[in-house]
């Protein structure tokens, strides 16, 4: 019997999951749980993101916003979110988040995967997933990374 045909990759990049760690941002690593459901490409891209951030030198944060880019390469990604709700003085309401996301695998030997974030790209594209971004490892939870190659 001939095998059938491989099976198809995503058309566009996809990020999904939620995690739980001390995560690195550009003030500093804090306990936080971020979300991320984005699907597209480096200039096109939907979708929505949030993050909290745990006892920060300014309180407790929630950032919220929409997916406007993703660049997934291999295992890595990069997510864009245009930041739509924020109580953080120092990520205002329009500003550009972007988030690092390292898919490790699930099995129970793979090492975790981690996240970060920052707001040094304001460009309406995503850097390239390779981009050293600070992350730190997920806890709890799980992200995908799937690459539409």
């Amino acid at each position: 019997m001939a095998a059938g045909p491989a099976a198809a990759g995503p058309k566009e990049d996809l990020v999904t999951g939620t995690g739980q760690g001390v995560f690195a941002t550009d003030f500093g690593a804090f306990s936080s749980q971020a979300h991320v459901n984005a699907q597209g490409g480096p200039t096109d891209a939907h979708g929505h993101a949030w993050a909290r951030f745990f006892d920060s030198p300014i309180g407790d944060l929630l950032i919220k916003g929409s997916v406007f880019c993703v660049d997934a390469q291999g295992n890595q990604a990069t997510v864009g979110l245009l930041v739509e709700q924020s109580n953080a003085v120092v990520v205002p309401v329009g500003s550009r988040v972007i988030r690092k996301v390292v898919d490790n695998g699930a099995g129970a030997n793979d090492p975790p995967d981690e996240t970060g974030t920052t707001t040094a790209f304001q460009s309406p594209v995503c850097p390239p997933a390779a981009t050293p971004i600070p992350t730190g490892p997920v806890e709890q939870g799980n992200f995908v990374v799937m690459d539409a190659g």
